[in-house]
């Protein structure tokens, strides 16, 4: 019972921030799945949990900004993908000052924590 009131505790303020997440390719949205998740879970007064509210805040500019360029660049939208992936999922460290060739080299390297289809249990997608 404590888990679904976490769920959509976490989807709630998923939506409500973002609204639907249905028009976002499903890995971007599980991964933002995955970040909202883990801020319900962080205590109050970590470090873990400010660092979320700092992911979050970036995370609904970012989306803003992907959702226009999906209509106006779609060649720009596709690199951004990428590229919010590279930060938010692989966590790659100054991936603002790397090739997206180099970037692709260290996601193979990387150790994703996410739960995989958290988008589909919380109905993002």
């Amino acid at each position: 019972m404590l888990i679904k009131v976490l769920l959509d505790s976490t989807a709630e303020m998923a939506r409500k921030d973002l609204g639907t997440l249905d028009d976002l390719p499903i890995e971007v949205a599980n991964t933002i799945a995955n970040i909202y998740y883990k801020h319900h879970l962080s205590d109050d007064d970590s470090i873990e949990k400010h660092q979320y509210e700092i992911d979050i805040d970036a995370i609904q500019k970012i989306i803003k900004n992907m959702r226009i360029l999906r209509e106006t660049n779609p060649d720009l939208y596709d690199y951004s993908v990428d590229f919010f992936l590279d930060l938010f999922k692989y966590r790659i460290p100054e991936a603002n000052k790397k090739s997206a060739f180099r970037r692709r080299i260290e996601r193979k390297l990387k150790k994703v924590e996410e739960i995989e289809n958290l988008a589909d249990i919380l109905k993002f997608h």
